[in-house]
């Protein structure tokens, strides 16, 4: 019986992950609270928006990675 290799997560995916949803907070918190976080300096019109944007692309790899890795694992093969 062949042993299934444990599900490893790299952390570079992770961080960009992390990076990706404390974006996406600051433009959500920013959109439907009103709260300015960022400094005047960094404000445009649509900052909100390009912050939700930018955390959903950063979010994605990580999303792609797991979905790729269950895609393989129910064709019978695991990504190493």
């Amino acid at each position: 019986m062949a042993q299934e290799a444990p599900f490893k997560l790299p952390i570079n995916l992770v961080l960009l992950d992390g990076v990706g949803a404390v974006l996406l907070a600051l433009g959500l918190a920013e959109h439907f609270a009103g709260l300015d976080v960022l400094p005047t300096a960094l404000s445009f019109e649509y900052r909100a928006y390009v912050l939700m944007a930018a955390g959903i692309v950063l979010m994605l790899p990580l999303l792609f990675f797991v979905l790729n890795w269950v895609r393989s694992r129910s064709e019978g093969r695991v990504l190493k």
